[in-house]
């Protein structure tokens, strides 16, 4: 019995869900904005670490404007028209002010606020980490030294779902759509309050910044998404994004899966936002040891069916795409954490192909230009040393080596816009596991 028990603790070890980064709380709020007159009201939390409100509903007549942001004004948005059941921008202050402003001004009631969302103080999770301490970089300190995936990470998401949860996304294909876990985003009414942030990264290796949670933010290009199919048990969730008005995704790239499995002992890396920081980077662990994948297959962790390898991550990392070193292609939807420092565990993700696989047996089209190749590279074995031949009394000519190919990276593929399809969902209603 003590075998078995020990067992059993020693998967559900491994078996920690790498969860959404919950970091605010909802706070009920009534607010009713008369369009009689010109409005303006603070909201204040003294100890929220950023503020953002749900509004009921809005209807603005023509002309008129809402707007939310900080008192100072360097950071704002502003709502017009018609609307309902929408979260606002996050706002990393402690008070926001809310404006109403129109060319004429009528009696009746324009704006229902119902709620707003406070940040909590940022917590640690260091459980998923391969090393002592993250050793995954802000992205910016990889711009120079390794340009081509400081490029392609430029196609990553931090997404701000339901007004207090963070997680990690990445634009695949050229359609605009994204890719993130079933247990961010797991049905359509999550995906419609997802918000999508994009180029959410400090300016410079060394900015304070780099390790504040919601710092340096990006352009909010999405302030929803439609759902396009979601799976449980692969833990993963394809959206198509809302762009907001003016807003293309050109300059942000996409990002191409292999169409094919992980292979043991290849060098992968990846690029997330860990507990909703600014865009990191992560190459190798401890010791400067590159990320590998560690087993293709691993059965089951928290999820059927998933691969295993050793790079740094942390709650928010969920969703992240774990890409080969040689091409840059998506190998794996990180979605699992249970690495430690002591060697003894790992993180895992679902690999792309059978993601792949489930879209074309459901018949879901898959966004155009998102597959790499159909062929799964090999990574080189290590080589040995071959002994030098001995000496003959008749010397003869040695052949000339023939010189070893040097792969070279696939260049960041530029997107084109191309028409959208307008695939159907298939989520599952299995409860989501909690760690």
């Amino acid at each position: 019995m003590r075998l078995v028990a020990a067992l059993l603790l020693s998967t559900l070890a491994l078996c920690q869900a790498q969860t959404a980064d919950t970091i605010g709380s909802v706070v009920p709020y009534h607010l009713t904005i008369d369009g009689g007159a010109q409005f303006s009201q603070v909201i204040s939390d003294p100890s929220a670490t950023y503020l953002s409100v749900h509004i009921a509903s809005m209807k603005l007549p023509t002309g008129a404007a809402l707007t939310i942001g900080t008192l100072d004004d360097t950071d704002k948005m502003v709502l017009k028209g018609s609307q309902k059941d929408i979260i606002s921008e996050y706002f990393a202050q402690p008070q926001i002010v809310i404006k109403y402003t129109a060319p004429e001004y009528h009696n009746g009631t324009v704006v229902t606020i119902d709620k707003y969302f406070a940040g909590l103080p940022k917590q640690s999770n260091l459980e998923s980490l391969c090393s002592t301490t993250d050793q995954s970089q802000p992205a910016v300190c990889y711009a120079s030294t390794e340009p081509v995936k400081y490029n392609t990470a430029q196609a990553i998401a931090r997404l701000f779902i339901g007004g207090t949860t963070l997680c990690t996304g990445w634009l695949i294909g050229s359609e605009g759509h994204l890719i993130t876990n079933n247990h961010c985003i797991s049905s359509a009414a999550d995906a419609a309050a997802t918000q999508v942030e994009m180029h959410a990264e400090c300016a410079t290796c060394t900015d304070s910044n780099n390790g504040v949670q919601l710092g340096c933010k990006g352009p909010i290009v999405a302030s929803s998404t439609t759902l396009v199919a979601t799976n449980i048990n692969l833990d993963f969730t394809l959206v198509k994004l809302n762009l907001n008005a003016g807003i293309s995704l050109s300059q942000y790239g996409y990002l191409k899966v292999r169409d094919g499995p992980p292979v043991a002992n290849e060098k992968v890396w990846l690029t997330h936002h860990p507990l909703g920081d600014p865009k990191r980077i992560g190459i190798y662990i401890q010791n400067n040891v590159p990320g590998t994948i560690q087993s293709p297959n691993v059965g089951t962790t928290c999820y059927a069916n998933e691969a295993s390898y050793l790079l740094d991550t942390q709650a928010g990392s969920s969703g992240a795409p774990v890409m080969s070193v040689v091409d840059n292609s998506v190998v794996l939807l990180h979605d699992c954490g249970g690495c430690n420092s002591q060697g003894t565990g790992y993180n895992s993700g679902i690999p792309l192909v059978n993601i792949l696989t489930y879209l074309r047996t459901s018949h879901i089209a898959i966004p155009q230009n998102s597959i790499y190749s159909t062929t799964t590279p090999t990574p080189a074995p290590t080589p040995t040393p071959t002994p030098a031949p001995k000496p003959t009394p008749t010397p003869t000519r040695a052949p000339k080596p023939t010189p070893t190919p040097t792969p070279t990276r696939a260049p960041k593929p530029t997107p084109a816009p191309t028409p959208t399809p307008t695939p159907t969902a298939t989520p599952k209603s299995k409860p989501k596991p909690r760690s």
